[in-house]
C-alpha cells in the first residue's frame, strides 16, 4: 500500500491534487446538481408559482397557525423539512422562517424517497443550542451521555417544549 501511495504521490504535479479514476456519470451528475449555484431559495420558489409569503407583521394571531402549517407543508412537498421547533412559538418559528430560513439557498429535491433539505432550528448547535436540545429534546440517555463526556456542562432540567408541534410536522423519507 505504501508503494501505491508514493507511485500516486510520484504520479502527480506539484500543487494539483492527485488524479483518480473518474467517478460514476450518474453520481458525478448527482454531486454537480446539489453544488451551491443550483441551490434556490425556498422563498425565491414561492414567488415563481405565486404562492403568498406575508411579512410575520402583516399576519394576525387568529391566522397565524393556519398560515403556518400550511407553508410548512408546502415545504415539505418541494423536500424542505423542518426539526427541533418546539422551543419556538409559531409566531417566532415563522419570523424564522421568514427572515433566515426561506431567504437561504437550499437545494429542494421535491418528493424524493432518498432525502430532502432540512432546516435545523437549534442553529448550528452551539453551546446555547446546546442547552435548548439537552432541555427540551434529549432522551435521558443522550443527557447522561452528555454529562459523562462534558462533566464541565451544566445540565439544565428536562422540560417538555413549550410548542408539541414537531410530531405533526411532515417528516422526511428518514
Amino acid at each position: 500500500m505504501d508503494r501505491k501511495i508514493s507511485a500516486a504521490k510520484a504520479e502527480s504535479t506539484p500543487g494539483e491534487p492527485p488524479s483518480f479514476d473518474s467517478p460514476d456519470p450518474a453520481l458525478e451528475a448527482q454531486l454537480r446538481a446539489s453544488e451551491p449555484e443550483n441551490w434556490t431559495p425556498p422563498a425565491q420558489k414561492h414567488v415563481e408559482e405565486n404562492i403568498p409569503l406575508l411579512p410575520p407583521a402583516e399576519i394576525t394571531d387568529e391566522t397565524l397557525t393556519p398560515i403556518l402549517r400550511e407553508l410548512l407543508h408546502n415545504l415539505a412537498l418541494r423536500g424542505f423539512f423542518v426539526l427541533h421547533t418546539g422551543h419556538l412559538s409559531d409566531r417566532e418559528l415563522y419570523a424564522e422562517l421568514w427572515g433566515r430560513g426561506l431567504r437561504d439557498p437550499a437545494h429542494l429535491p421535491g418528493r424524493n424517497p432518498r432525502g430532502g433539505w432540512f432546516h435545523d432550528f437549534l442553529g448550528n448547535w452551539g453551546d446555547d443550542d446546546m442547552q435548548l436540545w439537552l432541555r427540551y429534546y434529549a432522551i435521558d440517555a443522550d443527557r447522561a451521555k452528555h454529562a459523562t463526556e462534558f462533566p464541565n456542562d451544566k445540565i439544565p432540567p428536562k422540560e417538555k417544549p413549550p410548542c408539541n408541534r414537531d410530531w405533526r410536522l411532515p417528516k422526511g423519507p428518514f
